[in-house]
């Protein structure tokens, strides 16, 4: 069994990532982590492991890569999409990923890494390429819906939603099932993880959320 440790701020990201790892057979998702302080006490308690690990909670990559030699782990590092993997590149690590990286293109990188390959390369960024899909996702759902998708990849529950948007946690299941059917997922998780892998809705979301104040329920009623 291959283990595998997740780390990333964004818990959402790092369920989705665990989930689709944890479905294949030969891998075993050993722990989660969300910052940097309980990445190092993992390295330490799970030695032999692949440590599949974000920028966003990497506060020093020279001193994981000496823990991860020490534990005989290796590094799958996730960079932003807006980061140069050049940088990363001759560091050590065994692989770089980019945060909007397919699925498919995660399990390949952890596969190939498995098998002992010494580096493995980031998928080739995108900025060139119109991000078509979350474009036409993005213009599917309204406002709301957006600023819902927006608070889903910050990490919270349908009840901190309704909170945060002062309605009920039951409108906030409502308009999660319309986003669902719109986008063509099944869940939470899934709907994080297609946002991942489209830039332009997670910009849509992000531009449309920066707006929120406590929006009241009756403007959440007309799907504003």
């Amino acid at each position: 069994m291959f283990k595998v440790i997740v780390a990333d701020s964004q818990p959402v990201f790092r369920a989705g990532v665990a989930s689709v790892l944890s479905s294949e057979t030969g891998f075993q998702v050993v722990q989660q982590c969300a910052d940097w302080k309980f990445l190092r006490e993992a390295v330490g308690r799970h030695p032999s492991a692949l440590i599949l690990a974000s920028t966003w909670v990497v506060d020093s990559l020279s001193g994981l890569l000496a823990m991860a030699h020490q534990a005989g782990s290796r590094i799958l590092l996730v960079i932003e999409d807006t980061e140069s993997s050049l940088r990363y590149a001759a560091s050590g690590v065994a692989g770089i990923l980019r945060r909007s990286s397919e699925v498919a293109d995660v399990l390949n990188h952890t596969r190939n890494i498995q098998h002992g390959a010494l580096f493995v390369a980031p998928p080739v960024a995108g900025p060139v390429r119109r991000d078509l899909v979350g474009n036409r996702a993005a213009q599917q759902l309204t406002r709301t819906e957006l600023r819902i998708i927006a608070l889903l990849l910050e990490g919270m529950k349908n009840r901190e939603i309704a909170q945060v948007l002062r309605t009920t946690e039951q409108v906030v299941k409502n308009y999660l099932r319309s986003v669902f059917d719109k986008v063509g997922v099944f869940d939470r998780v899934e709907l994080a993880l297609y946002t991942f892998h489209h830039p332009a809705l997670r910009m849509a979301a992000a531009d449309v959320s920066a707006g929120i104040n406590f929006a009241p329920a009756s403007a959440l009623a007309l799907g504003a």
